[in-house]
């Protein structure tokens, strides 16, 4: 019975010299579900016919963190949005820095991104702030400048770490995943 799974397997009909079929389709169908930590089994009887199960478990999808990012250009703002929605993080996007902690407690933030220069706004005060108050000093903030020497600044103000415009995508990528993963860490 296991053949009939391999590649190109035919059984043979009635007739000896025919046979039905490519004899690719189980064999497709049983890649398809293995991929998707599935699997397949078959019953079969001569004369009642065969039962093909086909079992898939149901994977509920999480999504990795809630990420708020605060910044006035809308064009970062949204690129990075997708980005991160594209690795299934959840995102709020703000280009107010006074209601960031506003934001945070809305929508239980697990990280900020901020910009350290926000619609006149200094965001190493804003960072400062969030640090300062118990409601919400516990969620990291990264900061982001196109600003020389702001790192040193921001990481004063309490950031977590530092990102200088402009950022490889996959730089930001890997310190998102850094920090998440020492808070995951820390929380435990």
């Amino acid at each position: 019975m296991k053949k009939i799974f391999q590649r190109f397997y035919r059984v043979e009909t009635k007739n000896k010299d025919t046979y039905s079929g490519f004899g690719i389709r189980l064999y497709l169908s049983q890649e398809i579900i293995k991929r998707h930590q599935g699997r397949v089994t078959v019953n079969s009887e001569t004369v009642e016919g065969s039962e093909f199960i086909f079992e898939i478990p149901c994977i509920n999808k999480k999504t990795m963190a809630k990420i708020l990012i605060v910044d006035d250009d809308a064009s970062i703002g949204y690129m990075i949005r997708d980005i991160l929605e594209f690795k299934e993080h959840e995102v709020t996007l703000s280009q107010k820095p006074l209601e960031t902690k506003e934001n945070i407690l809305k929508n239980d933030i697990e990280l900020v991104l901020l910009d350290k220069l926000i619609s006149g706004v200094d965001g190493t005060e804003v960072c400062s702030k969030l640090k300062n108050d118990q409601e919400v000093s516990q969620v990291p903030v990264i900061m982001m400048s196109a600003l020389h020497n702001a790192a040193e600044d921001c990481k004063n103000a309490g950031a977590v770490d530092f990102i200088s415009k402009p950022f490889d995508m996959e730089t930001l990528l890997s310190r998102i995943e850094n920090v998440l993963q020492s808070k995951a860490e820390s929380d435990t």
